[in-house]
């Protein structure tokens, strides 16, 4: 009886830690092309990721048709998030959806576990090497650091605190 108490607290912390490694968040991906007439954003995917994990899959993923453009050159495209609190956007050629490249969609997530932003690479294919020619997503997560101590005194080997003191400019 009395280990109740004490194996109670040990219990629900291991139900609460399996019910955070279930948790998983969808993260929708926006795609617009930057052009004089550009159209509204489409949906360029649906991601699946666990903040706790770092696991993320692809639910959907729907490759952007890109108009011509009356240069011939590359087009820049807009990658966003369609939330308000992330306000981040990057940009991507399209070239990076051409035939010859895989896209890597690379999430990156706050401290909290919340979507900071998100980016596109693209990956030259290898048809020799893999057979897998999909787009992959990757999950980044931001870490606390620590950051530096000022104001410290300086400590002698004796253990005494000496205070350096700051010379002036005669003195210097």
């Amino acid at each position: 009886m009395k280990l109740l108490p004490l194996l109670l607290p040990i219990i629900s912390l291991v139900f609460a830690e399996e019910d955070a490694l279930d948790e998983t968040h969808t993260a929708t991906v926006l795609i617009q092309p930057l052009l004089p007439t550009a159209p509204s954003p489409s949906i360029l995917a649906t991601l699946s990721y666990n903040p706790s994990t770092l696991f993320a899959s692809l639910l959907s993923f729907e490759p952007p048709v890109i108009p011509d453009s009356s240069s011939g050159s590359d087009i820049l495209l807009r990658i966003s998030l369609p939330t308000s609190h992330s306000r981040s956007t990057t940009l991507a050629s399209s070239a990076s959806f051409q035939k010859g490249y895989r896209p890597l969609l690379l999430l990156s997530l706050d401290t909290a576990g919340d979507v900071a932003s998100v980016s596109v690479k693209s990956e030259v294919i290898d048809a020799g090497q893999t057979r897998d020619f999909g787009p992959r997503v990757e999950v980044r997560q931001m870490e606390k650091v620590r950051g530096p101590v000022l104001n410290r005194p300086v400590v002698l080997k004796e253990g005494k605190v000496e205070e350096v003191v700051e010379k002036t400019l005669l003195q210097k």
